[in-house]
């Protein structure tokens, strides 16, 4: 793919699941983001589709996670803001990571309003999250049945010095 072009998904393929060894090195991508060794994030990994839909009929957007059978919703620890810094590192070694290995994946902002919002504060929670953390967002991973290219860029931000 050039470097003017992105691959944005419209929707992944619902009948075929990632395989547990890509799973495993999505999970050690995360691994050394910092120099600190002090993980200041913590990885929801959800495969079962029905929990899939419940937390995205939460969302205004119901389409959050593009019908991937695999969402990994990060949460990164509260306090400063190199936790955010670190914790965005970690997120694209994980997409790095995916489409590495083979996979399409997704990354939204759209899952934090429902896992941030006082009115769902426990939902974090009853999923297995320690608390002390705020959800940044998801990564859906999966294979993309239906994607467009598109430019990356749409105007003058960035210039090459050779």
């Amino acid at each position: 793919m050039e470097l003017n072009n992105r691959k944005v998904i419209q929707s992944f393929r619902g009948d075929t699941k990632v395989k547990g060894s890509v799973i495993d090195k999505l999970i050690d991508s995360f691994k050394d983001v910092n120099g600190a060794k002090k993980e200041s994030w913590y990885l929801l990994f959800i495969y079962r589709r029905s929990i899939i839909n419940e937390i995205a009929a939460l969302s205004d957007n119901e389409d959050v996670f593009k019908g991937a059978n695999t969402v990994i919703v990060v949460f990164s620890k509260k306090g400063g803001v190199s936790n955010i810094i670190d914790t965005s590192f970690a997120i694209k070694n994980m997409i790095d990571v995916a489409v590495e290995n083979g996979l399409d994946a997704y990354f939204s902002t759209d899952i934090a309003s429902v896992f941030n919002d006082p009115a769902y504060e426990n939902l974090a929670e009853v999923c297995g999250v320690k608390k002390g953390y705020v959800c940044i967002g998801s990564v859906s991973v999966g294979y993309a049945l239906d994607y467009k290219l598109e430019d990356k860029f749409s105007g003058d931000v960035f210039s090459i010095i050779l």
